[in-house]
């Protein structure tokens, strides 16, 4: 039997390995936010402890990502629609809440966010979703993989899955895998070093995977292609929003 965590979340959960340790954010019923780790030794989770109420108000869908040595976690902000980070070196001590890509930032859903290189990079979707060079729906979601970023959208209008490639400098234009969605995407890269792209399906509401290579899950859980190398590009990746922390405001991609 999976280990179960002793409380319930409204949306969702994000983990990450931060100083050898499985560990969680989410938000409770009550709207605090949680942090909890797992116990491997053990194989449970320990206890969730709240971050303080002074540090977090109204926030919604936290994500997090390691960056040299710490823990970022970035949120929207119920109230105001702003996206905000803490952080945290210990996991005991949380800095106050910053809003990045300055106050006039506005998301409609969760952001994404990784480290990469010298860079915590975040992507998420504004509060207009057509403004975007290729219109997206829901939350992205980030990962990097052979020494790039790959973001994953589901793409407004078609319900199809697309991803596009940050190679350090510029990222490459959308490209449209298909499929039929009905959620996010979520992505992550096993120890193997297999990454592996899920979603719930808009037809028969099953989850779907897809990994690199030419390998396919059969029966309900099959995805319909597997992932391929993309190239480089210098396309116009137009008007998806993305915050550096090296710079604390916010771009145009391949501006």
């Amino acid at each position: 039997m999976a280990p179960i965590v002793a409380s319930k979340s409204l949306n969702g959960v994000s983990l990450v390995d931060f100083n050898n340790q499985l560990s969680n954010i989410f938000r409770d019923l009550n709207d605090i936010f949680q942090w909890i780790t797992y116990y491997n030794r053990n194989k449970y989770w320990l206890l969730p402890t709240p971050i303080s109420d002074d540090k977090i108000q109204l926030g919604y869908w936290p994500v997090i990502a390691t960056f040299k040595n710490r823990l970022y976690c970035l949120y929207r902000q119920d109230n105001s629609e702003r996206l905000c980070c803490i952080s945290t070196g210990n996991g005991v001590t949380w800095r106050d809440p910053i809003y990045t890509g300055g106050s006039g930032t506005r998301i409609i859903d969760g952001p994404a966010v990784c480290g990469y290189g010298d860079e915590l990079i975040a992507v998420f979707r504004g509060t207009d979703s057509r403004i975007y060079w290729i219109p997206s729906y829901r939350a992205p979601c980030i990962v990097v993989y052979k020494e790039s970023v790959y973001c994953f959208i589901y793409h407004y209008g078609r319900d199809t899955l697309c991803v596009s490639k940050y190679n350090g400098r510029v990222w490459s234009s959308f490209e449209d895998l298909g499929g039929v969605m009905e959620s996010a995407p979520q992505v992550a890269v096993t120890p193997a070093g297999t990454m592996i792209v899920s979603w719930a399906s808009g037809v028969d509401q099953f989850i779907n995977f897809m990994e690199t290579g030419l390998q396919y899950f059969g029966g309900p859980m099959s995805a319909f292609l597997a992932l391929r190398a993309w190239l480089i590009g210098t396309g116009n990746f137009g008007y998806m929003l993305a915050w550096h922390l090296s710079n604390f405001h916010r771009s145009l991609l391949n501006n």
